[in-house]
């Protein structure tokens, strides 16, 4: 399959396997991007980012197919190589999840690749791309077009008086064009309810959170944002803009100029934050009324969320937890922004999972 360029791949991490181990690539890998599911999708993100303790063997035994030589271990690099070609196809193909989770496993691009650095900016680059074109409106077709009638009316007028059988064969014909004229006018109407339907979802995301933007208070809080510490409004803002993105996948572009927005509002100014100094400005009643996706999604695509989950529990003793689940150390450093935008996006996710 030409849309992974192997060739070019290979030869940017500095590999040279030649042309017959290429070709025997091509197919496992196409099998696997025919078939991508989320859960192959977040241990190719892991692969891609070198997570430890994965479940690898269904990714060995498909290439293992046309190369039974074929190892984990001894092709360390290649695999990261082809689990990022995978991954690149799969979102060249607008395949939301794994956009979303190369851009979430990232944590805004403070871990660390040693292979294939170009599938991060691929990633990034389609998610606005794809926010962009998920809002242009389409065509709304206002006319009805009735299919043009066949000549059945100068087929009945010419027939004979007293012509049964002709009459009962064009009486079959006129109950035919009718369904069909039927069927073809409802598909239009619906074709063009859809796109209204569609439309009117956008704008009504779209007012609610200009709504949210201009009333300035926390929709589970209750309070103005600019009662609580940077970090709050962070992670607060982040997943109440995650509720309000109803009916697009990446919601809007702009959704990073929103959270600065509601940022701005924040008394105390700060410049980067350690994650424990974020998390310890939410009280436990606070932490109580935030809306998370739970344990059940991996950790280290959602590191954010995975603390958020363990400092409810525990507000004292989360970090040990945090820094085994996610291979991030609970003092790893966000500016307001990145850290509301890396929860927003976290957010977008879990819910299409």
């Amino acid at each position: 399959m030409s849309e992974f360029n192997f060739a070019d791949r290979y030869a940017e991490a500095g590999l040279a396997p030649g042309g017959a181990i290429i070709m025997a690539r091509e197919a496992p890998a196409g099998r696997i991007l025919q078939d991508l599911k989320a859960p192959r999708i977040f241990d190719l993100v892991g692969l891609y980012f070198g997570h430890s303790g994965l479940d690898l063997n269904w990714f060995r035994d498909e290439f293992a197919k046309e190369d039974p030589a074929f190892s984990l271990i001894n092709n360390r690099r290649e695999c990261t190589v082809l689990a990022a070609a995978i991954l690149g196809g799969a979102i060249s193909r607008g395949e939301s999840v794994a956009i979303l989770a190369v851009v979430t496993a990232s944590t805004s691009g403070k871990r660390e690749v040693t292979e294939a650095g170009w599938l991060l900016e691929t990633a990034q680059e389609a998610l606005l791309r794809e926010a962009v074109v998920s809002r242009q409106p389409a065509v709304i077709e206002a006319e009805v077009n009735i299919p043009a009638a066949a000549k059945l009316a100068e087929e009945i007028s010419a027939q004979a008086a007293n012509d049964w059988p002709n009459l009962i064969t064009n009486l079959g014909k006129v109950r035919a064009e009718a369904q069909a004229a039927t069927k073809s006018v409802a598909a239009q109407v619906s074709t063009t309810l859809d796109a209204i339907r569609s439309q009117l979802a956008l704008s009504r995301e779209e007012t609610q959170m200009l709504w949210w933007l201009f009333g300035e208070h926390s929709r589970t809080l209750k309070r103005h944002f600019s009662t609580l510490a940077p970090g709050a409004v962070a992670i607060f803002s982040g997943i109440e803009l995650g509720d309000l993105t109803t009916a697009s996948v990446f919601g809007p572009i702009a959704a990073p100029a929103m959270l600065e927005r509601m940022l701005r509002l924040t008394k105390e100014k700060v410049k980067k934050q350690n994650l424990g100094t974020s998390l310890s400005s939410i009280s436990s009643t606070e932490f109580q009324a935030l809306k998370t996706f739970g344990r059940d999604q991996p950790s280290r695509i959602f590191p954010i969320m995975t603390a958020i989950e363990l400092a409810r529990t525990n507000q004292r003793a989360w970090r040990e937890a945090f820094e085994k689940a996610t291979d991030l150390n609970p003092s790893i450093e966000f500016n307001p922004i990145e850290l509301a935008t890396q929860v927003y996006y976290e957010h977008l996710l879990g819910r299409i999972l």
